[in-house]
């Protein structure tokens, strides 16, 4: 009799009231009104959490962990989901993984023959599902026939009314809530492989369509290199080990060139050879480190008095990760401790020439820290073609002013000195940041940047930045034509979800002004916008404009855009300009293995 009254005690008749439990968050509060009858309300609400990043124990400020995502688009839909993914494995009714329709729950185990609930997604139709990806780092929409969800899919529950009903159903057997996070963050992956809670700011280089899991990809292009339009064929795989947070993508672009055949490039140095490996990234267990090696993206180092986004493939023709010439493959390696982090990176690993190096050690825990960056190019190039190094070394005293949930404010003193041949110049700077959230957690904030700073003749404040890699061979000039100066200047960033826009501007004044410290840039970028159904949209476009002595204005720009046709299916346009315009545009077929 005990154990029937146990048993009959475990099953709940659920009515669908906001009062449905007392451990419920305000984000998980249960709608007001008739449960929804059918999933177009589920599918719409949870692909509009596309792009949030994954938190463990997340409900959505500022982001999810797998089961908060399914409790909170069920709860937005008036029903009332248990909060960890084992107990909404017994929520609904048994429904057999031939048989599925959209919005069913998808019951996922640790691993092929457990039956350890581990992960929960949501079904979307076409073999697709909407889940808060540990591995990812945020919410995506993931193909089932990967093999790491056909060995771990266990099991399908069905919430909402059958097909051709119209009651919902409310029975549901609720195991009692002991705890509100999930799988207390074991399973989570490595952080170089997930996002952190506060999205970070967002690159300004080039970037392709990956896989997200093991799997092969063809792309099929019209690209142009060297001013020349051609057609490429790039077959390219994706190894993702998620055990080991390892990543790798090579990638072997075949060029047809109008009035040639089809040619890899040349293999005249044994840099040539690794141009076919577009990027590797590897996380260790036990430890907040990561190892990168990439063609995209850029780099910053500290307070970026000297490594400032350097872009270092603006500077060969082509698109980069399609082009058969080879292009710089950049190493960048970071640790990241409670009280001490530590960065490396080399622009080319093939032809190393930019050195950097940083470091940042917490002071006062919450409100003061200090840092410092060396950097170095051992390849620079005077006009009368001689090699001298270019060298300098920064630091920085910041001091976090308001840390609240809505409001940071920080202010930072950073000093740098720079030698190039026999010219050697200094600067000092001060340096104000503030951000206000809208949201917990930053995915809709405001923020701003002052900066003002006093540099030196023979000083070029942000040498190494995204212009650096096409004006090699006048930074010499620059530097000797620079005089004793004040510059100032600003930037704006706007988050709103999905979108992101900033711009920014430098100059500088006194008797010593000159086209040289102009710096002006601007970005938009867009992720995982939801056109029709599961149709995504990405877009980033962003340009980087800096004077030089001559008063001529280098420009840096990139533009990319991709639309997710099928779940196999991409669309893709790229364009940039460095020495000249390269750009390509066509298809990717993508199959995860």
């Amino acid at each position: 009799m005990i154990g029937l009254a146990h048993a009959l005690g475990a099953v709940l008749v659920l009515t669908m009231s906001p009062t449905d439990g007392a451990w419920r968050p305000p984000e998980l509060a249960i709608a007001k009104r008739a449960p929804a009858t059918d999933a177009t309300e589920i599918k719409s609400d949870a692909l509009n959490y596309l792009g949030r990043p994954y938190v463990t124990g997340g409900v959505g400020s500022p982001g999810f962990d797998c089961s908060g995502l399914t409790c909170r688009v069920f709860a937005q839909s008036g029903y009332a989901l248990p909060r960890v993914s084992r107990d909404q494995a017994r929520a609904g009714r048994s429904v057999p993984l031939d048989q599925l329709v959209p919005g069913d729950l998808l019951i996922f185990v640790d691993h092929k023959g457990s039956k350890r609930v581990n992960h929960v997604g949501i079904y979307l139709g076409d073999g697709e599902m909407v889940h808060a990806s540990s591995g990812q780092g945020r919410v995506v929409v993931s193909n089932l026939r990967a093999d790491w969800y056909q060995d771990r899919l266990f099991a399908a529950r069905r919430v909402l009314p059958d097909p051709g009903t119209t009651t919902s159903s409310t029975a549901m057997v609720l195991a009692q809530v002991t705890e509100l996070e999930e799988h207390d963050g074991v399973e989570a992956l490595l952080p170089m492989l997930r996002l952190p809670p506060d999205l970070p700011p967002p690159m300004s280089g080039p970037t392709f369509f990956e896989l997200e899991d093991t799997g092969f990809a063809l792309r099929i292009m019209g690209a142009s290199e060297h001013q020349r339009v051609g057609a490429v064929i790039a077959p390219e795989a994706t190894l993702i080990v998620h055990d080991y947070a390892l990543a790798i993508t090579a990638a072997v672009p075949i060029r047809f060139a109008p009035d040639g055949g089809a040619t890899l490039g040349v293999f005249e140095r044994f840099g040539d050879g690794l141009k076919f490996l577009r990027s590797a990234s590897l996380g260790l267990r036990e430890a907040d480190l990561e190892l990168r090696l990439s063609r995209f993206g850029d780099v910053s180092l500290a307070g970026g008095m000297l490594v400032d986004r350097h872009q270092p493939s603006v500077a060969t023709p082509g698109v980069p990760g399609l082009s058969v010439a080879r292009t710089p493959l950049t190493f960048f390696g970071a640790h990241r401790g409670d009280d001490l982090t530590l960065e490396l990176m080399i622009d080319d690993v093939a032809e190393p020439g930019v050195f950097g190096a940083g470091a940042t050690v917490t002071l006062i825990s919450g409100w003061l820290s200090a840092g410092g960056a060396i950097g170095t190019d051992q390849r620079a190039e005077r006009v009368d073609g001689k090699r001298r190094a270019i060298t300098g070394a920064e630091a920085n005293l910041t001091f976090d002013a308001v840390a609240t949930p809505s409001w940071s404010v920080s202010l930072a003193a950073l000093g740098a000195t720079l030698h190039a041949g026999s010219e050697a110049g200094f600067a000092a700077k001060a340096r104000l940041d503030a951000e206000y959230r809208f949201s917990r957690g930053g995915t809709q904030a405001v923020s701003f940047r002052l900066e003002g700073a006093r540099l030196s003749a023979g000083f070029l404040d942000s040498a190494f930045g995204p212009t650096y890699a096409i004006a090699r061979g006048a930074t010499y000039q620059q530097i000797a034509a620079s005089l004793d100066r004040f510059t100032f200047g600003g930037g704006l960033e706007l988050r709103l979800g999905r979108w992101v826009m900033a711009a920014g501007h430098h100059e500088n004044v006194g008797a010593g002004a000159s086209e040289l410290d102009r710096r002006t840039y601007g970005l938009l970028e867009v992720r995982d916008l939801a056109l029709l159904g599961t149709t995504l949209f990405d877009l980033r476009v962003s340009w980087d404009a800096r004077g030089l002595a001559t008063k001529e204005l280098i420009h840096v720009l990139h533009g990319g855009l991709r639309v997710r046709l099928e779940s196999w299916l991409y669309g893709e346009a790229y364009v940039s300009k460095g020495f000249g315009f390269e750009g390509g545009l066509g298809l990717t077929g993508a199959w995860e293995l």
